[in-house]
């Protein structure tokens, strides 16, 4: 919000409640969920040492949540990084570059803010260019804020409560 302030670019006004971009958001999260699924069987080096670190060191964390407790979060941080990376850094880059210029700019650091290895930083700025391209095609900010908290939710939700723990000696 201080950012947001400081770089005069308004948030809230990017931000159209309608089920139509709702639905949208929900429904932009399934390829993502999907390539998540899919990265679960694959046994390239990076990936698998992405999963390692996720079940070693990210997941513990999260184990004893509840359901909704792992929706307030996936909520907080679909909102919070979305108005963050795409309505404020993506739009304000917008009003001295291009919007392709905008839209990478804010991926690349989108990606860096999710440096927990070089893999992840890669497949994270790659997400956010995702995002950032709903933001464009959509113009509502809501779009990419549901689509976010509902990846980060079915992700949490199906490694948590549905799947069994990741044996990181384990090949995929």
């Amino acid at each position: 919000m201080a950012l947001a302030e400081l770089l005069d670019q308004p948030l809230w006004p990017q931000v159209e409640l309608s089920l139509g971009a709702a639905g949208w958001g929900g429904f932009a999260a399934v390829p993502l969920v999907l390539l998540f699924l899919w990265s679960l069987t694959v046994a390239w080096g990076p990936v698998v040492a992405l999963r390692t670190l996720l079940e070693r060191w990210i997941l513990p964390a999260f184990r004893p949540l509840r359901w909704w407790q792992l929706g307030l979060i996936a909520l907080a941080a679909g909102v919070g990084e979305e108005a963050l990376f795409r309505g404020v850094i993506q739009r304000a880059l917008e009003r001295t570059a291009d919007p392709t210029a905008a839209l990478v700019g804010a991926s690349v650091l989108f990606g860096l803010a999710h440096m927990i290895t070089l893999g992840y930083a890669v497949f994270a700025a790659v997400f956010g260019c995702y995002l950032g391209l709903l933001l464009l095609w959509g113009d509502n900010l809501l779009v990419p804020m549901l689509c976010h908290a509902v990846y980060d939710f079915a992700v949490l939700t199906y490694l948590l409560k549905v799947r069994r723990p990741i044996d990181p000696a384990a090949p995929p």
